[in-house]
């Protein structure tokens, strides 16, 4: 089997020949324990687990993905505001003003490099003014969106073997992005046709931005970026679940199950016993 064809058998309850073997990747410091503890310097860790395992390389497989940015375009300056008490405040590149140990850089606010504790202080949405300007950042025709090659790099994909995936963030997610978690949850209450208002936007512009990939290629796999559970409970009631989001879903898969992708998954940490049946 390819790695495409034991990917999609396995998730689809199937009879792959092996179970794919694909871990997240360590944070810088866990990978610095690891090699503390033993993990030898200059190799690769995921190559020195398989070779400790016995497991062949193959078992890992590849994924790809079109290359196209779900970003804000332009994004904000990234930069230092302040530097006291061994502390930055920084503005991140999605406009968030967050405070951060200055054991860490700004740049550990764009991807997950380690475990940061960060304060929040503002988010770049506080209200319509703001949002106006915000909108003017995700337009599905900017330039940069696509890759210069998209044609003929879409032609390529999956063509040997890999399973070809997209991952866009969910609407609870993104304007979380936006508002913070606290303006969020207290806008549903106090101003739910606002919130309606946002989702109905991320909602279109996911879905034109993903018209063109689905017109070139075959998704194998999409995911849908939603942490919104806490170690209990959900962060929102089931009722403002179904209110708020389920009508982005409804759209996206919709658009892609037409589009004849495979395997559409939510993503989220936390308890989520209660999103299931949602």
């Amino acid at each position: 089997m390819t790695h495409r064809e034991r990917y999609l058998e396995t998730l689809l309850f199937g009879n792959p020949d092996r179970i794919p073997l694909q871990p997240g990747s360590p944070r810088e410091s866990t990978l610095r324990t690891w090699h503390e503890q033993g993990l030898p310097e200059g190799v690769d860790y995921f190559e020195f687990l398989l070779d400790i395992l016995g497991i062949d390389s193959s078992a890992s497989g590849q994924m790809v993905s079109p290359g196209v940015s779900f970003k804000m375009i332009r994004e904000f300056e990234e930069k230092i505001l302040e530097h006291k008490d061994g502390h930055y405040i920084v503005q991140d590149w999605m406009g968030a003003i967050t405070e951060i140990s200055d054991e860490y850089d700004y740049t550990y606010l764009r991807v997950a490099k380690d475990f940061v504790t960060r304060k929040w202080h503002k988010f770049p949405v506080e209200t319509r003014a703001d949002w106006d300007e915000m909108k003017r950042r995700y337009d599905p025709k900017s330039p940069g969106r696509y890759p210069d090659n998209f044609d003929d790099f879409c032609q390529s994909l999956g063509k040997n073997g890999e399973v070809v995936h997209l991952a866009v963030n969910g609407p609870f997610w993104q304007l979380r992005e936006w508002l913070g978690l606290e303006s969020l949850c207290i806008f549903m209450i106090t101003d739910p046709e606002f919130v309606h208002e946002m989702i109905e936007f991320w909602t279109d512009f996911v879905s034109e931005t993903m018209k063109p990939i689905l017109e070139k290629v075959r998704l194998d796999y999409v995911l849908i970026q939603e942490d919104m559970a806490y170690k209990g409970h959900s962060m929102i009631s089931p009722q403002m679940t179904r209110e708020f989001l389920v009508p982005a879903y409804e759209r996206w898969i919709s658009q892609l199950k037409q589009a004849r992708c495979s395997v559409i998954a939510v993503d989220s940490d936390g308890y989520i016993a209660e999103l299931i049946p949602i």
